[in-house]
């Protein structure tokens, strides 16, 4: 474990330094979204583990170039999800589908994300069950205009 915490710091870092000027601010703006993404991380990292409902916790986020990840976690096994999926009635093509609009629905219904996402940053949450067994990844990196 500690490897792989070791090893996604090392891929982050790197990611970071990689970002361009281009990549973080606006050439409309001057808006630094990789700094921001950054100031977003740093106001989450202290109120984690965070639920997200009663099946889903956020457990750690970072912030790599102009994009805010966070890595979720649910509580169930892959085979207690795929099973808890089975008996109601539903495919994993359908939960990653609600997850997708439910992702878009909180990002872009929230003015100051919205806003960050609209200025070119990203905001991408990874989705893993209990043992490790990733369930998706989910990108919004664009919210439609009210």
């Amino acid at each position: 474990m500690k490897g792989l915490a070791i090893a996604t710091f090392v891929a982050a870092s790197t990611a970071s330094a990689a970002a361009s000027d281009e990549d973080c601010v606006s050439k409309f703006t001057k808006f630094d979204v990789c700094n921001t993404a950054k100031e977003f991380q740093a106001e989450l990292a202290p109120i984690l583990p965070m639920r997200m409902n009663k099946n889903v916790t956020v457990s750690r986020s970072a912030a790599i170039g102009p994009e805010l990840i966070m890595y979720a976690t649910w509580d169930q096994t892959d085979a207690e999800l795929n099973e808890r999926l089975t008996l109601a009635g539903m495919t994993k093509d359908n939960l990653i589908h609600t997850m997708n609009s439910m992702a878009r629905s909180t990002v872009c219904g929230q003015e100051e994300t919205a806003a960050f996402v609209r200025l070119g940053g990203r905001m991408s949450y990874h989705y893993a069950t209990s043992d490790a067994v990733p369930v998706t990844m989910i990108t919004i990196d664009e919210c439609p205009r009210n």
